[in-house]
């Protein structure tokens, strides 16, 4: 959301809709732009302490199991592996047409390279913001599928 909205009215939002997770610690080391100086004035400074607490550690118990490889890992959402599939998924879709209408002749050449098993990367680019930019088309791709209206069972 930080592209789309201003981190104040998203931490605004937050505050109204969930006050509990502005008192969270923040385990990524990352600040609010707003708060990189320190706690802002009269945005969240009663909760900037507990925001930026050092996130205690926990050891599995019977409600929670800790993978051992948490810290050791990377989230997967921006690999090659998964904007591959993704491609894949894309140019076999029903939408192909209408997508591929939607995005630049370059980055169509992107997204059937992808498709291939080849993630090509423009020189003022970067990975993140290719997988960034598939993961856009594949939600739009979902829904135009109207998968978001199907109550699946699990």
């Amino acid at each position: 959301m930080s592209e789309k909205v201003s981190q104040r009215v998203l931490f605004r939002a937050l505050e109204m809709i969930w006050p509990e997770a502005n008192r969270i610690p923040l385990s990524n080391g990352n600040k609010w732009r707003f708060e990189s100086a320190g706690p802002a004035e009269n945005l969240g400074e009663d909760s900037f302490a507990e925001r930026y607490a050092e996130v205690p550690a926990h050891e599995s118990d019977e409600f929670l199991q800790v993978d051992p490889r948490l810290k050791d890992s990377k989230a997967i959402e921006y690999t090659k592996v998964v904007a591959v599939q993704m491609a894949r998924e894309l140019v076999e879709s029903a939408n192909w047409d209408l997508l591929i209408s939607k995005v630049t002749p370059e980055f169509g050449k992107i997204l059937e390279a992808a498709a291939n098993g080849e993630l090509i990367v423009p020189e003022k680019s970067s990975q993140r913001e290719i997988v960034k930019f598939i993961w856009r088309l594949y939600v739009a791709d979902r829904w135009l599928r109207k998968e978001w209206l199907a109550a699946k069972d699990s």
